[in-house]
């Protein structure tokens, strides 16, 4: 077997990705290939049942996993399930972009290359609702700063499960770190564990889309979330996060103590402007901020 398209699922349809993956993999001349889908304990019967239809699809099966054990532990069965030399990881609510997604992710494996191939994301041009400008807002001031060039100047810092290819042997070496069960960042230690065991690790334009945004109230929930998974294990993970780092120079420069006041005095007003059809990045940073802290602070105490 050449290639495992390996994706995990929790509540969510995802028919139609695995429909265009067959599609795909049936035109790229010499690819024997694999889909499997790993669903990690979905409550919703009704998708459930939408996606047994899968096992229906050609060389394509949906593997019920029966409870759920977390974003890193079912990636880590879906790679003992698999048999490909490379595994393509795809989150469940993505689509391809172009008819020719895996065969260009093929031409990488026929070169006979080694590491990581990242495809990256997209998200809609156009806001598709005020109700998820939030994420929307946060993922298209991502994607302009974060060119391919300069992706490929920090590979390891760039790295997201979102899409990415990876040839069996590396994968062996790293794995998902499965004491981290709580949403959040599992995205940096995995590129974090990439960089240590000298995996080497190439961006490209071969995106897709993402097709799923959240809605507001639910995107700075789990912002939330993974702030408290960050907190956590600040220790393996501070050094690796962004609004980490942020909060740690203000602290250096004896300013923690206004952060807090400001949070503290504003949250409302964040939460406010962060809800609603025009947030800001400058208030959700300061908002992420200066909830890390109080989190901080209460693990000091």
């Amino acid at each position: 077997m050449l290639l495992s398209i390996l994706i995990p699922t929790y509540n969510y349809d995802c028919t139609e990705l695995v429909s265009a993956l067959v599609k795909q993999a049936q035109r790229v001349k010499g690819l024997s290939y694999e889909i499997i889908v790993g669903d990690d304990g979905s409550t919703q019967k009704t998708i459930v049942a939408a996606n047994r239809a899968i096992n229906n699809m050609q060389g394509a099966v949906y593997w019920e996993a029966g409870c759920n054990s977390g974003r890193a532990a079912i990636r880590n069965r879906l790679y003992e399930r698999s048999k490909g030399r490379w595994l393509l990881f795809l989150d469940s609510d993505g689509m391809p972009l172009n008819e020719d997604f895996l065969s260009s992710y093929y031409s990488f494996i026929k070169d006979g290359a080694i590491g990581v191939v990242c495809g990256g994301v997209a998200h809609p041009p156009v806001l598709p609702s005020p109700k998820v400008s939030l994420r929307w807002q946060h993922e298209t001031t991502y994607e302009k700063r974060t060119t391919i060039e300069w992706r490929n100047r920090h590979p390891y810092a760039n790295f997201r499960t979102f899409n990415f290819l990876i040839d069996r042997d590396s994968f062996s070496k790293v794995k998902f770190d499965e004491q981290v069960k709580e949403y959040g960042y599992e995205d940096n230690l995995f590129g974090k564990a990439l960089q240590e065991n000298c995996v080497v690790v190439k961006h490209i334009a071969n995106p897709m889309m993402n097709v799923d945004i959240e809605a507001n109230h639910i995107y700075l929930s789990k912002n939330e979330e993974a702030l408290r998974t960050l907190a956590a294990h600040y220790e393996s993970m501070g050094p690796l996060i962004t609004i980490a780092r942020g909060v740690e120079k203000i602290e250096r420069n004896h300013l923690g103590w206004l952060l807090s006041l400001v949070y503290s005095l504003t949250r409302p007003l964040l939460k406010q402007n962060l809800l609603g059809a025009s947030p800001r990045m400058w208030v959700f940073n300061l908002y992420r901020a200066g909830y890390l802290r109080s989190l901080l602070r209460k693990r000091v105490k």
